[in-house]
């Protein structure tokens, strides 16, 4: 029998969900022109911090760089990398063996690379972060701060993302109550505006509320929760909340009818977490094109990736289901005919240091929390095939090391709001708007970055 505390649970989980309005969300706007066609920013949060090292190596002079610096522990050697065709600057760069999937998006043009991303309040030097002049985020290399950093905290007191600060921020043709949807039972930041909703689609949310299915109207449970909805009290309280337990109910069953029914989309996403959530969303994603939605933005994640001492194997593995989850989502999207409408960003909220922090009892190294780090973008309207950014020196103590010790932490040269807003303004956020979504991008070039096909 259910306790008291479960039926709370579920009602708390669908509370995630309240106030979206979802009928009249998809409904088609008035006044919408041609051009406004779909657009779906998907954003894959690895949390724990990515060694990008591991994943994108210099094949060139840096590659002494590189072993020097990682030691024989961590460092890839040069026979295993696949190689990345057409680098500008005449630099040879080359991808972890586990990425092959991602290699062949790569070489088809339908993926780049942007180097040594992190969290900036404006450009600094390395030189500067090692004298300590330089004007810098706050809690540098804690995972709480810069996972929030990179999901654009703003002030203590605000729990709004850059995803949701974006939603807000589109003209009006553009907007709907279940634009931000979570598809991860843990991040979800990013996707918190000051009035924007969130839909929640995690394994640990869905139609089941206690002993009441929500998509069986016949449901006795169902029924009983729909009239606890209906109740008009001379508390404002209560009836507000009965109100918001209707319109959550609605909304859940909305979510999950296109999430449970149908097939499902064709590929191997693997067998990990992340690949569950992007089948989760190339699922969704056409069906919300079909109800004439113009705007998504999605966030999936996984963690596990601070590895300080990993077990053998471990980030390979990772790395294989990782590849296998993105490939197969991006044939998936290709397979809806939505080839130019979504893009996916793939990113972290720092890197790791390139000096090992030593290895554990089996001898297998890791290493300690970084700061700049390599993040990936996929899609048809990416400007692919390329790694954008200046390629950093890995040497320690380095042109790009920010450590005062030396112990290879990359000073990013590109802020994680600038390759934001860039994904912004192709979902249409004007120009003049971007302050209200990153304050701090004042501080950088106005040119966006040319991340995408113009």
């Amino acid at each position: 029998m259910s306790t008291r505390r479960t039926l709370l649970r579920g009602l708390g989980a669908a509370a995630g969900i309240a106030g979206l309005g979802l009928g009249a969300a998809l409904a088609p706007r008035a006044g919408r022109t041609a051009g406004e066609e779909f657009r779906a920013l998907v954003v894959v949060l690895l949390e724990g911090g990515l060694d990008g090292h591991q994943v994108l190596v210099p094949t060139d002079h840096g590659f002494a760089e590189y072993t020097t610096s990682r030691g024989s522990g961590l460092a890839l050697s040069r026979d295993s990398l696949l190689a990345l065709p057409g680098q500008p600057g005449g630099r040879s760069l080359a991808l972890n063996p586990n990425l092959a999937s991602l290699r062949t998006l790569y070489q088809q043009g339908r993926l780049a690379f942007v180097s040594n991303v992190g969290p900036l309040v404006r450009p600094v030097s390395a030189t500067a972060v090692r004298a300590g002049t330089a004007e810098v985020p706050l809690l540098l290399r804690s995972h709480q701060h810069q996972l929030g950093r990179v999901q654009g905290a703003l002030d203590v007191g605000d729990s709004s993302g850059w995803g949701g600060r974006a939603l807000e921020a589109l003209p009006a043709s553009l907007r709907h109550n279940q634009a931000a949807i979570g598809l991860s039972n843990t991040a979800r930041r990013l996707l918190h505006g000051h009035r924007t909703p969130v839909s929640l689609g995690g394994r640990d949310f869905g139609p089941w509320w206690s002993m009441a299915y929500l998509l069986d109207p016949a449901n006795q449970p169902t029924q009983a929760y729909r009239r606890l909805a209906q109740i008009q009290s001379s508390s404002a309280a209560r009836t507000e909340y009965a109100r918001t337990m209707g319109v959550a109910m609605d909304d859940t069953a909305a979510l999950y009818t296109p999430l449970l029914s149908g097939s499902d989309p064709a590929g191997d996403f693997g067998g990990r977490e992340i690949g569950e959530q992007l089948r989760r969303a190339a699922r969704l994603l056409p069906y919300l094109k079909q109800q004439g939605v113009r705007r998504q933005v999605m966030l999936v994640s996984e963690s596990g990736f601070d590895l300080h001492r990993s077990s053998p194997g471990m980030l390979p593995d990772m790395l294989t289901g990782l590849d296998k989850a993105l490939s197969a989502f991006d044939g998936a999207v290709r397979a809806a005919g939505l080839d130019n409408n979504v893009v996916t960003l793939t990113m972290s909220e720092f890197g790791r240091t390139l000096q090992p922090s030593g290895g554990d009892w089996m001898g297998d190294a890791g290493s300690d929390h970084g700061w700049g780090n390599h993040w990936w973008l996929m899609g048809g309207p990416v400007a692919g095939g390329t790694v954008h950014g200046p390629f950093p020196s890995l040497a320690l103590g380095g042109a790009d090391d920010g450590d005062p010790d030396g112990a290879g932490v990359l000073v990013p040269t590109t802020s994680s709001d600038q390759v934001a807003a860039a994904l912004v303004r192709w979902l249409g956020v004007p120009a003049e708007m971007l302050p209200e979504v990153f304050p701090d991008l004042v501080n950088f070039p106005s040119t966006p970055l040319p991340l995408l096909r113009a």
